[in-house]
């Protein structure tokens, strides 16, 4: 047999696998949007002024924070009981109606809130049409995030790696086409392709992996209020976990200015890029052991060791590299930014396996552990630098090594507890 041949027989067989294959097209479909995402930007700052761009997106940003809180969590919700219960359509349909109704309420009071505030973004929209793209914008973002973890659920992300290819083809062909609209062709080409990917997902997709769900089927859902507990507690740990990156940006500034808040959010963006193979995995492990609970900790482990061993690789070159890495941005870097790369470098195979964790604690409903992990690690992040702003900004860095520190030791103290067995046994068996 050729090395050709072999080099085909392994790939295939490596994709084969479920947890692996979801995995990749996770990553993928992330990666994806990312690269999209700055190509569009960069396409539309030659098409529109300085002014619409900076209205538009910070427009976008809304949207994006907004649909974050619509879905209440159900994504995880879904991905964990989907394979369970006996009526999965009216699950379905159930989060799908609880995030339309969910966004729509918070695009109604971001909009009051906005209007009684007389925040400045009004300015540049007619009321009506603001309020109209904001619901649209909003509601059809959660539906799209929600398509995701029903793809996922079933353990085909492929489709998940499509609809994202499918939205940002659309949004890049429509800016241009809708150049003229000024604010409303930005925000318009992003609502188009929502609705395009969608309709493709519903229609297509969905068919493929669920040919029942267009069966009329009326039978209530079993466990809604374990459901919706579950889901809210998700959505709850989903937040925590975020805080960080919300807030140390903003708080960067505060404490040392606007050049090293600037040195702060884009080490924290390397951070998030190292760290996402990880999230993949996590990702992908969590929906196998929603459907095999008895051989999760198996695969958990397996999913630990990939993710050391890429996160491992990716952050030796960082290391390597990082003051290229820094030079990339144009700033005039301090040494201060480099220290703090460096440190945040360091912790990302431990971050990537936390993530791994709290995957483990979604398929074993460990509610309490799931938040509780979550609201230490965004509690000792959040401390450190305004403890020891003093120290600069690595300060950033030892509150993030030190909070997933903290995590890594309970992971350890619930396997212990909870008596699960040889975690070298599990790995290589």
């Amino acid at each position: 047999m050729s090395i050709q041949q072999k080099i085909k027989e392994f790939y295939q067989s490596f994709l084969s696998s479920h947890f692996i294959s979801n995995a990749v097209y996770i990553f993928a479909a992330n990666l994806l949007a990312g690269a999209v995402g700055y190509a569009f930007w960069i396409f539309a700052s030659y098409l529109f002024s300085a002014e619409i761009i900076g209205v538009s997106s910070s427009m976008i940003s809304v949207v994006g924070f907004l649909s974050g809180f619509s879905s209440l969590g159900l994504g995880a919700g879904l991905v964990r009981y989907l394979s369970d219960v006996k009526n999965p359509k009216e699950l379905i349909n159930y989060a799908l109606k609880v995030s339309i109704m969910v966004s729509m309420g918070l695009s109604v009071l971001y909009y009051l809130v906005m209007r009684v505030w007389n925040f400045s973004l009004l300015d540049s929209f007619n009321d009506l049409y603001f309020i109209i793209c904001l619901l649209a914008a909003v509601s059809l973002l959660a539906i799209f995030n929600l398509f995701s973890q029903i793809f996922l659920s079933f353990r085909e992300s492929k489709f998940t790696l499509q609809q994202t290819f499918l939205f940002n083809l659309v949004r890049l062909v429509l800016v241009f086409v809708l150049v003229g609209l000024g604010i409303y062709g930005i925000i318009l080409s992003n609502i188009f392709a929502y609705l395009i990917a969608i309709t493709l997902s519903f229609v297509v997709f969905v068919k493929q992996i669920f040919p029942q769900y267009r069966e009329v089927n009326s039978q209530p859902i079993e466990n809604k209020k374990e459901i919706l507990i579950f889901s809210i507690s998700n959505f709850l740990a989903n937040n925590l976990y975020k805080i960080p990156t919300w807030l140390i940006p903003p708080l960067a500034f505060e404490l040392w200015g606007g050049e090293d808040s600037a040195f702060v959010y884009i080490v924290w963006m390397i951070g998030a890029l190292l760290i996402s193979p990880g999230i993949a995995l996590a990702g992908s492990a969590f929906a196998e052991g929603s459907h095999d609970s008895e051989r999760f900790e198996k695969i958990w482990m397996r999913a630990a060791v990939y993710a050391m061993a890429i996160t491992g690789v990716l952050s030796f070159l960082g290391l390597l590299f990082s003051e290229f890495i820094m030079s990339l941005f144009g700033f005039e870097y301090t040494l201060d930014a480099i220290e703090l790369l460096r440190v945040i470098i360091i912790a990302a195979p431990i971050a990537s396996v936390n993530n791994l964790f709290f995957s483990g604690l979604k398929v074993r409903k460990e509610k309490v552990w799931l938040v509780g992990s979550s609201a230490l690690l965004a509690l000792i992040s959040i401390s450190f630098p305004l403890l020891f702003a003093s120290k600069g900004l690595i300060s950033i860095g030892f509150g993030w090594v030190w909070a997933n520190l903290c995590i890594l030791g309970l992971f350890f103290i619930y396997y212990n507890k909870n008596k699960l067995g040889n975690i070298y046994g599990k790995i290589f068996s």
